[in-house]
């Protein structure tokens, strides 16, 4: 019998931590995070069966309130609400917004692991 070998390269920009954590989740379900404009969220589909991990919001006058984000039980402790919370955040980035961290999940810990965003954080008036 012959054996297959296969090497996955990660995202040269990704930190090692995260590589590992990606280079498992490869081999371990298919993913696609969309931002679904229409359903005002970003979501998270590991597979076509389970629902998605998403983070909701608001937009209006080029701030985007991030208020909800929810992982389903069957995907929690895999680092999902932090996969899209961080696209949404990049998305903020990208298009020169800021934004409300109305769920408590981002203006805690996420906001605490991740201060590379802080600076999107729109000041309190």
């Amino acid at each position: 019998s012959r054996s297959l070998s296969l090497s996955v390269q990660p995202p040269a920009e990704l930190p090692l931590r995260s590589t590992v954590q990606h280079m498992h989740r490869l081999r371990t379900a298919a993913m696609s995070l969309v931002h679904e404009a229409d359903k005002r969220r970003f979501a998270l589909y590991l597979n076509t069966e389970a629902s998605p991990a998403f983070v909701e919001y608001e937009l209006q006058d080029n701030v985007m309130d991030l208020y909800h984000t929810f992982t389903p039980p069957e995907l929690r402790g895999q680092g999902c609400a932090e996969k899209v919370v961080t696209a949404a955040c990049e998305y903020i980035q990208k298009e020169g917004m800021t934004m409300v961290p109305t769920c408590s999940y981002i203006s805690g810990s996420f906001l605490q692991k991740h201060p590379e965003f802080a600076s999107l954080v729109r000041p309190k008036e």
